[in-house]
């Protein structure tokens, strides 16, 4: 009797596993050499899945598992939270004898998977038993209005700026995992970008007079007057929408995304023969060859990361960074058979679209630039082209005369403020310390009428990569 005992303690143990998991509390193996299969002590119900199978058998998670008795768990069972890395394991399970892995709703999961559950009960806790958590009537209306009036407190220094030193609207049209077709608009100044809207266009056709209007309205909640430019990519569509905004709204620059310019320049220079065997080939070639092609590439990736980043407005340097890596090319080459079709392709790419009166009047009011070659000015499309930016800002004539024939030569000629020791050194270096907007703030106050445009200039960005950059982070979110 007792070796018979003794035998059925001996192959308990040996169904019952050793583990800390809870689920083990109610469930035995059914067979030692078969962790599959999990027997509950409860119903002497078999599952097959593991102990993660039998915990969804216990509580009774409809389409799994019939509900079992509410009285009977909570006698029986205690449950407890999962750890990390059992939620981690939990994540694959068998569901009608198909194996499935389930998968994140979108990108905000990565936060809710950060949040501390004993952190998050120790709070709850310290409210005491007479705590009722908020309804779903208090989440949707009164603490949703409280979050958006808040929101908007935290968004007054941005619309600050936009009203001071004026902002750029960046659209975006694109595709979720979905399928859908969304587009979506944003507002960027010297101080960071702010979501405006979006909206699902599947079923709407992209055409030039559906994005104006899609932007105008944009234009008119941000305020006419603060809208210095609008930014989109260079697709035939925006660029029908760009002439209708030169028809109604004159004083409005529509400008061409430069990280997508500098896009296709990369990809047409590396359609050149020189440099197409190099990339496709590149394992076979030689190390001076590779390291030739890298050469020839990284001045205008240098310009790729300035435009493409958000560390300071890029409108002011775009131009001038983009003459130095057609420098940096003809030094790299050295023979003009090797670096001209080169410049060309960067020239044809950038033609009326990196080159635009706003492009090059950043340049010319850039002193960075400006104060180290002073022959800017006797450049005749430079000059055109800052003559044209005057006309926008200034649509007076008295004003336009006041600011190009008296304002303007002071700062040509160095006069007054600009010709001071510290004005000159303050812009002598490109570096983390040096910001346009804040030079023409602090050393342009005997031109007023100038320096406001300057800084409105200064002060953009040239890119409207951070539209989908940062829309790409919601894509989780209902857009309904």
């Amino acid at each position: 009797m007792e070796e018979s005992d003794s035998s059925t303690m001996s192959k308990a143990s040996k169904l019952k596993r050793d583990s800390d998991d809870v689920g083990w509390e109610t469930a035995i193996l059914v067979d030692p050499t078969n962790f599959n299969n999990v027997k509950c002590i409860l119903c002497d119900k078999v599952t097959k899945g593991g102990i993660s199978r039998h915990k969804f058998h216990i509580a009774g998670i409809k389409g799994r598992e019939k509900i079992l008795n509410d009285a009977k768990l909570r006698e029986d069972v205690n449950t407890s939270l999962p750890t990390i890395d059992e939620e981690e394991d939990e994540i694959a399970i068998i569901e009608r004898g198909t194996r499935k892995r389930l998968r994140n709703v979108g990108p905000m999961d990565q936060f809710a998977r950060s949040i501390n559950v004993n952190d998050a009960s120790v709070t709850l806790g310290q409210y005491g038993p007479a705590y009722i958590p908020p309804s779903q009537y208090q989440l949707r209306e009164p603490l949703l209005k409280a979050e958006v009036e808040r929101t908007k407190e935290t968004l007054k220094k941005q619309e600050e700026e936009w009203k001071n030193n004026g902002c750029s609207i960046m659209t975006d049209a694109w595709s979720d995992r979905k399928r859908r077709s969304i587009m979506n608009l944003y507002v960027n100044c010297k101080l960071g970008t702010t979501f405006i809207s979006s909206k699902e266009a599947s079923n709407d056709a992209h055409t030039g007079q559906y994005i104006f209007e899609y932007v105008n309205d944009c234009i008119k909640e941000v305020g006419v007057e603060n809208v210095v430019q609008v930014i989109t990519d260079n697709a035939s569509n925006n660029m029908a929408a760009a002439k209708l905004l030169e028809l109604q709204r004159p004083n409005i620059f529509w400008t061409s995304c430069a990280t997508h310019t500098l896009n296709l320049m990369l990809e047409g220079i590396s359609k050149l023969p020189n440099f197409k065997g190099v990339i496709n080939k590149a394992k076979s070639f030689t190390i001076f060859m590779i390291d030739l092609c890298l050469k020839v590439f990284t001045p205008l990736v240098k310009v790729l990361r300035l435009v493409d980043g958000e560390e300071k407005p890029s409108m002011g340097f775009v131009y001038g960074e983009l003459l130095k890596a057609k420098d940096d090319i003809a030094n790299i080459l050295k023979r003009e058979c090797d670096y001209r079709p080169i410049l060309d392709i960067i020239d044809v790419k950038s033609k009326g679209r990196l080159d635009s009166p706003l492009h090059t009047t950043a340049y010319f009011l850039n002193p960075f630039y400006f104060f180290k070659n002073p022959c800017i000015k006797d450049d005749s499309f430079m000059i055109n082209n800052l003559i044209a930016c005057v006309e926008k800002f200034f649509p007076d004539d008295q004003m336009q005369h006041h600011v190009i024939n008296i304002e303007l030569q002071k700062y040509v000629q160095k006069e007054g403020s600009f010709e001071r020791r510290l004005a000159i050194s303050a812009c002598e270096n490109n570096d983390e310390n040096y910001k346009p907007v804040s030079w023409w703030d602090f050393y342009g106050n005997e031109t007023p009428n100038l320096k406001i445009m300057a800084k409105r200039i200064l002060g953009l960005t040239t890119s409207s990569s951070g539209c989908e950059r940062n829309w790409s982070s919601f894509e989780g979110i209902s857009i309904n």
